[in-house]
């Protein structure tokens, strides 16, 4: 997976069961906080999720940019 914001990209890795057990919270909640161990490959850095939770509402999100 990877995701994008105004400050960068960053990679995680899924794997499929932890995706269908968090299925509702990656592909509904603006903000996600990814649980599990960094890793560094050939120099990039990847997290290797293991759980995924909805980051709290603080009001300063910013809007969408679905640019399809």
């Amino acid at each position: 997976m990877t995701l994008e914001d105004e400050t960068g990209i960053s990679n995680a890795i899924v794997m499929p069961e932890v995706f269908e057990r968090d299925r509702k919270v990656i592909v509904t909640s603006p903000v996600l906080l990814i649980d599990g161990p960094l890793q560094v490959r050939d120099g990039t850095y990847l997290i290797k999720a293991q759980r995924f939770q909805a980051a709290p509402a603080t009001g300063a999100e910013p809007g969408s940019h679905d640019f399809h």
